[in-house]
């Protein structure tokens, strides 16, 4: 990156500083450094403060979780008194039966690992082939 800057040829430069990415006051105080070392006017930002990202990104996350738990749920009741519609998935799929919870320890145990700290925005698909018919 640092060798394709000259080629702009409009008299840019990079920087480079370490910070704890985690320090919201932190990274505003040298965006405000880099800001008045650079000359620029003083631009309005968003203020958006720690705790109230914190609180929608939890509220964001037990809702992804309860609502899944909630469909496991009522799924897991269907099935429970009615074998026709767990006969009727099974034969959806190219392998005749449905997966079992311990088929998606390797992909859950990957993703909870440092292992998998580049996969982002990815599917990962464990259906037996559902998708592939």
């Amino acid at each position: 990156m640092a060798s394709e800057v000259p080629q702009l040829g409009n008299n840019s430069r990079l920087e480079h500083f370490s910070a704890d990415v985690r320090d919201q006051q932190l990274l505003w105080k040298k965006v405000e450094e880099i800001g008045d070392k650079e000359q620029q006017p003083d631009i309005d930002c968003l203020e958006y403060p720690a705790e109230t990202f914190k609180e929608v990104i939890d509220m964001n996350t037990s809702e992804v979780l309860f609502t899944a738990q909630a469909g496991g749920r009522m799924i897991g009741e269907i099935l429970d008194k009615r074998s026709d519609v767990l006969d009727a998935l099974a034969r959806l799929s190219p392998l005749g039966r449905i997966g079992r919870s311990n088929e998606l320890r390797g992909v859950v145990t990957w993703l909870a690992s440092d292992a998998s700290t580049f996969c982002t925005g990815s599917d990962i698909i464990v259906d037996g082939g559902y998708r592939a018919w």
